[in-house]
């Protein structure tokens, strides 16, 4: 196996403030590079700097309304790097910015999570553009609430992880017509479950108390549930089932979001993933172990691709990668973290943190 150079950071601090600080220092030289990266993908997409900044702006003050602990967190990073406010608010924020720039068939996540022998257990497979691959992480982060650990993005508080109370958060992107900038950014919200949450419940009322403008699916999983919280500018809806795995790839399972799904910007490979997780998910063979579910996210030729390379010749925008996979053991209280593909899995070494 092959260690990973992956940056891991420890961010600590004992207030809002201090945790934005202690994550711009680990970040000072990376973080500007991020930036430009997401600035010349935006551009690219037609979402002019402008743009970018009243977004910035605005959903910091979306953030700020929801809970300021947050909103200094952003500030205080972007004051330590030396970066504007609403640089750093629109990095947290690109998911919303993004869903105005009508991308067509793009590749993404999947999600799958199952009772095993010990309890649910869940895994995903992070794609992104493959020109971003350089900016981002694995956390601890040790402050204000509970401890957490997972995988985010340079400058983005949280994205996929689990804490110490053993609730874990996954982030599928979805697409609905009424989607905009403004309101409370999925990834504040990430850090927000995993911060100040302690079961499937608390997230669920939480993510209820947020002004949403954009669509995503948390899955929440802790050892005993899961849920599916298909958020979106029409509400919160909850995907769940008492038996068998749960399955979410980037269009909604619930009808009443999906009456207003922009349904060309994932599909047809959505379903396509879908399809054959579905397959796969009724197949004999059971469910029992945390690299079971691991198992069901590999593809290979002719496959939906659940594992997903650039193709060559794409432009900015278009090229697609499947940056990372993440399993979480909720009644273990660990991560496990590959830099890379679920095929990837025996011949890399994967990063295991225990919160």
């Amino acid at each position: 196996m092959t260690a990973s150079a992956r940056a891991h950071l420890e961010i600590e601090g004992s207030s809002h403030i201090a945790l934005g600080a202690a994550r711009g220092r680990l970040l000072d030289q990376s973080l500007p590079l991020a930036f430009a990266g997401y600035s010349e993908l935006f551009e690219t997409l037609g979402i002019t700097s402008g743009d970018v900044q009243r977004a910035g702006e605005s959903s910091l003050e979306a953030v700020s309304a929801f809970n300021p602990g947050y909103a200094e967190q952003i500030q205080s990073l972007a004051a330590t790097v030396g970066m504007a406010e609403w640089q750093v608010s629109a990095l947290n924020a690109r998911t919303e910015i993004l869903s105005g720039a009508g991308v067509l068939g793009a590749r993404e996540c999947s999600t799958v999570a199952a009772p095993l022998r010990q309890g649910w257990g869940s895994a995903q497979t992070w794609d992104w553009h493959d020109e971003l691959s350089e900016y981002w992480h694995t956390q601890t982060v040790r402050g204000p609430g509970l401890e957490h650990v997972g995988v985010t993005e340079q400058g983005i508080l949280a994205k996929i992880g689990l804490n110490e109370a053993g609730l874990g958060v996954h982030l599928n992107i979805l697409a609905h017509r009424q989607d905009a900038v403004g309101g409370v950014p999925v990834h504040i919200l990430c850090a927000a479950v995993l911060s100040e949450c302690r079961s499937v419940e608390e997230a669920q009322q939480l993510l209820g108390s947020a002004e949403i403008s954009s669509s995503s699916v948390l899955t929440l999983v802790e050892s005993g549930r899961t849920v599916m919280c298909e958020l979106s500018p029409a509400g919160v809806f909850i995907v769940e089932q008492s038996e068998g795995p749960l399955l979410h790839t980037n269009h909604f399972l619930r009808p009443e979001p999906a009456e207003g799904e922009r349904s060309e910007a994932y599909n047809p490979d959505s379903i396509e993933r879908m399809e054959l997780l579905k397959t796969r998910a009724e197949a004999p063979t059971n469910l029992h172990e945390l690299s079971d579910v691991v198992g069901m996210l590999r593809s290979g030729p002719g496959d939906a691709q659940l594992c997903c390379l650039p193709e060559p010749g794409l432009s900015l925008g278009h090229r697609w990668r499947t940056l990372a996979t993440v399993a979480l053991d909720p009644s273990r209280r660990t991560a496990e973290i590959l830099d890379g593909m679920p095929t990837e899995a025996e011949e890399k070494e994967w990063l295991s943190l225990t919160v």
